[in-house]
């Protein structure tokens, strides 16, 4: 009688760990999310789109001249969480908008902001609006020095690399250790960049006073 009641113990528990496990992987499913944007330009007609997600899910780019897009690559069902998707037959010199798409195996659908995109005859350049992280035609990542996040100690992605990058740059960032790891010695490299701007308060924190103040200076670059 008592070893039927340890067993009957036993198979509950581990009925309850598979249902907690089952709890975690749907909140996990349910706050899908879209990461590091980011495009390849591979030819004066032709892009690469790349983005990660939080969880495995479907790859999809809608694009167009428009915000009603009107075109798309179709779905890729096959559920990953590192995305890429080509785009042919783009017009140099024209605007594309764009925006990807995925999709959880439990059906969280998440969808990007809206971005555009003008390739140029230089097949390895282009521009971008509302920019994504851009990649060269090597495929390897360049300073993009627009961003569309904030940033703070603990976050991970290209976009850090590309602000690390860019404090190197700005001789801001005197260890020069490009990890795309936001620590704390990024966040000492915004405060002293902060400062010799006069953005205050220089805490270190990327937010949108020093991102517009870094999108300002490579403005005057160009």
């Amino acid at each position: 009688m008592k070893k039927n009641i340890a067993k009957a113990g036993i198979g509950v528990l581990a009925i309850l760990v598979v249902v907690l496990s089952g709890i975690r992987s749907a909140r996990a499913e349910e706050s899908l999310t879209i990461l590091n944007t980011a495009i390849q330009f591979v030819s004066e007609s032709a892009v690469v789109i790349r983005w990660d997600t939080s969880a495995p899910s479907t790859s999809e780019v809608e694009y167009g001249l428009t915000t009603a897009y009107g075109k798309t690559t179709g779905r890729d069902t096959v559920r990953t969480a590192v995305h890429t998707m080509p785009l042919g037959g783009l017009i140099v010199g024209v605007p594309y908008h764009f925006r990807v798409k995925s999709e959880s195996v439990a059906g969280a659908l998440v969808v990007s902001r809206d971005y555009t995109l003008t390739t140029k005859a230089d097949a390895s350049s282009g521009t971008i609006s509302s920019s994504p992280a851009q990649l060269g035609a090597s495929g390897t990542s360049r300073v993009s020095k627009v961003f569309i996040r904030d940033l703070a100690v603990g976050m991970r992605g290209d976009d850090v690399i590309d602000l690390q990058r860019f404090l190197i740059e700005q001789k801001q960032y005197p260890e020069a250790l490009v990890t795309g790891y936001f620590g704390t010695l990024t966040r000492a490299a915004v405060a002293r960049f902060q400062q010799a701007q006069g953005i205050m308060p220089a805490v270190g924190y990327f937010g949108p006073l020093t991102r517009a103040r870094v999108a300002a200076l490579d403005g005057t670059k160009e």
